[in-house]
């Protein structure tokens, strides 16, 4: 296949998108959009890229709820059973713990820090938008600041994913230190 033809085919894979109203336009893939065409290929796509994230993770915050509910409800059924069975009392509590904390640190991270509030910044931005009249909308002027302040929004969610994505990254390695360090000591305390 030639690159001509790949590029074809690689564009109309693309535009493929059922619930666009705009044709593709021939040329490199480069040329100037509309605003209603950026407002289709751009904004609505994200907004409901961050709506559906948003759900997928309450869905899966509930859920590891239940499994923590679930975990510890048999850690308190292995203590009704008496002697012999403290270890693995500890062990359903552990992760039960560890559980509702992952749950929580997803939440309050990526969820409500990041997309919960880039999607309720994008979507006022876009209710702005769509309260100017058609002249409004055709204004140069107009539609540089709309796209400047939606391209801003993103940008400022993914320099807060950057800085998340680095702080987990650090805490995971910190925890793995002093795993480590831990079973390090233990080892010593155990010769002497």
């Amino acid at each position: 296949q030639s690159d001509a033809e790949l590029v074809k085919t690689i564009k109309a894979r693309i535009y493929e998108n059922k619930d666009s109203d705009y044709n593709v336009k021939e040329g490199d893939g480069l040329a100037p959009m509309t605003i209603d065409e950026y407002v289709a290929w751009r904004i609505k796509p994200q907004i409901n890229w961050y709506i559906d994230r948003i759900k997928r993770d309450y869905d899966a915050t509930r859920n590891n709820r239940i499994y923590a509910l679930v975990v510890s409800g048999f850690g308190a059924l292995l203590s009704a059973f008496g002697y012999g069975l403290e270890g693995l009392v500890a062990i359903t509590t552990a992760m039960s713990v560890a559980l509702s904390q992952r749950s929580d640190i997803f939440m309050f991270g990526a969820t409500y820090g990041l997309f919960h509030v880039t999607s309720t910044k994008l979507q006022n931005k876009y209710h702005l938008w769509q309260l100017n009249t058609p002249q409004q909308k055709q204004n140069e002027e107009n539609i540089r600041a709309f796209v400047e302040a939606c391209e801003d929004i993103f940008e400022d969610e993914r320099i807060l994913w950057r800085e998340q994505a680095i702080q987990k990254q650090q805490m995971a390695e910190q925890s793995l230190q002093n795993s480590i360090s831990q079973q390090a000591s233990t080892k010593m305390k155990l010769r002497h």
